[in-house]
């Protein structure tokens, strides 16, 4: 059985679950796609380390997460022989489930464009009936996990500014964790926490970006954003394939139409 896993990495709230959701509509028809949630793996609240700075919960470091769990489910997935097979994994272990079920602060979510659904004509030629399965496993550390990107087959990164991460962010109320407890950000976690965790543990992709982007955070005027404007190939010095970097919040049909195309492209040619 042909399985091919793709790594989507990027900000929390950058939009990488929402663009993984948009491919497997996008791509269902054509090819079985299973999203993975790396937020699956998140350990028991009481678990969680302290920042020593603020005194927070650190949901955003990387010892927060079970990694040999999420490797040897990995391993499972890849070891996978049927469709059947996946279909057992993910509901027997809930591998599409977040391990925080996000709860909204009584707002609507910042809208989101539908899918941009591709002609058949061009799906026909791009996807290939090579993959028997796809395997869409999104997570906000990724990238700074050498096992998961080597893992992988091919690798997406999204690239949101900090004013839409906020934003996006702060319109959360809160979290329903899996071990029962709800947790909500505290003030200025997602300053001072979540954005310096991104640039941190995200720098083997940062560095190779355009400078502006990992410069993109608050100034004394507020809140500066930056947007990718094409979807662009980028290669890391210590990782064996290249990512392919786009935003998923990109204005407008043609830009989402980039948008998914690319994805498409470069999962069916690496």
């Amino acid at each position: 059985m042909n399985i091919k896993i793709v790594a989507v990495g990027g900000a929390s709230a950058s939009g990488k679950s929402h663009l993984a959701d948009q491919l497997r509509t996008v791509l269902a028809p054509r090819v079985p796609v299973f999203v993975f949630r790396q937020d699956r793996f998140f350990k028991p609240s009481d678990k969680i380390p302290i920042d020593p700075a603020t005194g927070f919960d650190n949901w955003d470091a990387p010892d927060a997460l079970d990694w040999p769990a999420l490797h040897a489910a990995l391993r499972s997935v890849r070891s996978a022989t049927s469709l059947d097979a996946l279909h057992n994994l993910w509901t027997t272990h809930n591998l599409g489930r977040d391990g925080q079920e996000e709860v909204r602060a009584g707002v609507a979510a910042p809208t989101a464009s539908a899918p941009w659904h591709p002609p058949r004509d061009w799906l026909a030629t791009v996807v290939t009936p090579n993959i028997d399965a796809l395997i869409l496993i999104d997570g906000f550390l990724l990238f700074h996990d050498a096992t998961a990107v080597e893992d992988a087959d091919a690798c997406v990164f999204v690239a949101t500014g900090y004013a839409t991460c906020q934003e996006r962010r702060k319109a959360r109320a809160g979290y329903n964790c899996s071990d029962g407890v709800f947790w909500a950000d505290p003030p200025s976690y997602f300053e001072d926490l979540v954005w310096p965790a991104y640039l941190r543990y995200n720098q083997r992709v940062l560095t190779v970006l355009p400078p502006q982007y990992a410069a993109a955070q608050a100034d004394e005027d507020g809140a500066v954003d930056w947007y990718l404007a094409t979807p662009m190939v980028v290669r890391l010095p210590d990782a064996p394939m290249p990512v392919l970097v786009v935003d998923a919040h990109a204005r407008g049909e043609q830009a989402q139409r980039e948008t998914i195309e690319a994805v498409i492209q470069h999962v069916w040619s690496v």
